[in-house]
């Protein structure tokens, strides 16, 4: 069989839309361009990214990526005034997305029309109002505002998931929005799907939390009635002096409980960098509760054990 011929420079590397595209029906068919949706080709290898076969030890960053891609590609065919919403709005701004909806590749995107919202396979089609979200440029894509998508999701996730994304809203490092922010799209939202949900997931957010997995810790930590722990302090030694930013800390008690994700041993700079402070912080008096993956899949009941036992003994000596 004959190799295809070449595209036209102009659409070589890059998703186009087979209305604009101004090549024959049957050169749309060849072998060397994929078609991720309906009127829209894209060349193989720069199709690379848009499915899931290859998923490698990160598995979010390559959903993230392949979501991402499937977006840039369906960008060709955007109806105008549309923008992308929802879970594709989220990986947009790498917000976290609870693991049981890592298998939706679907392509969100919200429009303003019932006669805009067409049936059209890997895309879910929203309709919302004009002037109910606002829009940010982010990676050169038309998409919801991270709280906006925060608002949107909050229908279809659980309370529990919603504080999360909105930990990460207020995280300590880039932060995308204030809980001032967020208690006004709340008030926005009102009377709206999801609604209920948000004002519950509301009295839960704390600013400054680092990670998803710091943020079901704190709720396992809730739902146990047990004293709320600060998020991301200093955890002095006797003299007032810096040890560490501890993950939750009980400064009165002296608790320090850590949370080890991967890195911590994967980076043997990090590793060392935690034993060594870790170590100053019992010799300060602190008493250490680390906490890994493997208590997470056990919904920290290990942890939340010792914890309770832990502010037992340390108010009884107080």
């Amino acid at each position: 069989m004959r190799s295809p011929r070449l595209l036209p420079r102009r659409l070589a590397g890059r998703a186009f839309a087979v209305r604009d595209a101004a090549i024959a029906r049957g050169r749309l068919r060849r072998s060397d361009l994929a078609a991720p949706f309906a009127g829209v080709r894209v060349p193989i290898r720069a199709d690379a990214a848009l499915g899931p076969s290859d998923i490698d030890d990160d598995p979010w960053r390559r959903l993230r990526e392949i979501a991402l891609a499937r977006a840039e590609a369906f960008s060709t065919v955007l109806p105008d005034g549309a923008v992308y919403s929802h879970h594709t709005a989220a990986h947009a701004h790498d917000l976290p997305l609870p693991r049981r909806h890592m298998d939706d590749l679907a392509v969100h995107v919200s429009v303003r029309t019932q006669a805009e919202r067409r049936r059209r396979a890997g895309v879910a089609f929203h309709l919302v109002p004009p002037g109910r979200q606002r829009v940010h440029i982010v990676g050169g894509l038309p998409v919801t505002t991270a709280v906006d998508t925060w608002c949107a999701l909050a229908g279809v996730l659980r309370v529990p998931e919603i504080v999360a994304m909105g930990d990460a809203l207020v995280r300590r490092k880039r932060p995308l929005a204030t809980m001032d922010e967020l208690a006004e799209a709340v008030r926005r939202h009102r009377g709206r799907h999801g609604a209920k949900a948000l004002r519950v997931a509301l009295a839960l957010i704390r600013p400054r939390t680092d990670s998803p997995a710091e943020t079901e810790l704190r709720l396992a930590i809730h739902d146990a009635a047990l004293p709320e722990p600060e998020v991301n302090v200093w955890v002095l030694d006797g003299r007032g002096r810096r040890i560490r930013l501890g993950d939750l800390v009980y400064r009165r008690e002296r608790i320090l409980v850590e949370y080890d994700g991967p890195h911590h041993f994967t980076d043997p700079a990090q590793q060392q960098k935690d034993i060594d402070a870790l170590d100053a912080a019992v010799a300060a008096g602190w008493r250490v509760i680390r906490v890994t993956n493997v208590h997470r899949r056990q919904g920290f009941a290990p942890i939340i054990r010792r914890l309770r036992d832990a502010l037992r003994e340390r108010r009884a000596s107080l």
